[in-house]
């Protein structure tokens, strides 16, 4: 019999926005900030929910150009507006998927916000790499937002 697999990689990533916490914190909990930015370069988010509070759930289905659907859910884990969101990621695919947990933590700079993504629980490197190349992508589109 195979042992279980451990999910013990971490992703750690920091960006700086040119826009005050509460602007970039809202921008992950409000539903239609959420709808102008969030996915990849080239993706959009024509389905989307999310009850934000600590044990509710989002549901995000992410477009691509082509017109293939990314589902991710999860469900808040902690909420301290401005400060901290926590929450649980998991990709919804015919196989499972390894059940990730995400940290943001939006460091207030004045006008300016750093914020510290700590994505942990991870199946590999791979996954590792590939997230990273994905919010790094979305973190583009985020700073095209929060210019606009």
């Amino acid at each position: 019999m195979n042992a279980p697999q451990v999910n013990t990689e971490t992703l750690t990533m920091r960006r700086r926005f040119k826009a005050p916490r509460e602007r970039v914190f809202n921008a992950f909990t409000d539903l239609n900030a959420l709808r102008e930015w969030w996915g990849p370069e080239g993706m959009d988010l024509p389905e989307a929910a999310l009850d934000l509070k600590v044990g509710g759930a989002y549901d995000f289905h992410m477009r691509n150009a082509e017109g293939g659907i990314h589902r991710v859910h999860g469900t808040y884990v902690e909420i301290e507006a401005p400060e901290r969101l926590v929450f649980t990621w998991q990709w919804v695919r015919d196989e499972p998927t390894a059940k990730m947990l995400i940290t943001l933590t939006f460091h207030d700079l004045g006008n300016e916000t750093e914020l510290e993504l700590v994505q942990e629980k991870m199946p590999d490197a791979e996954s590792v790499a590939a997230h990273q190349g994905g919010w790094t992508s979305s973190f583009n589109c985020l700073d095209q937002y929060l210019a606009g």
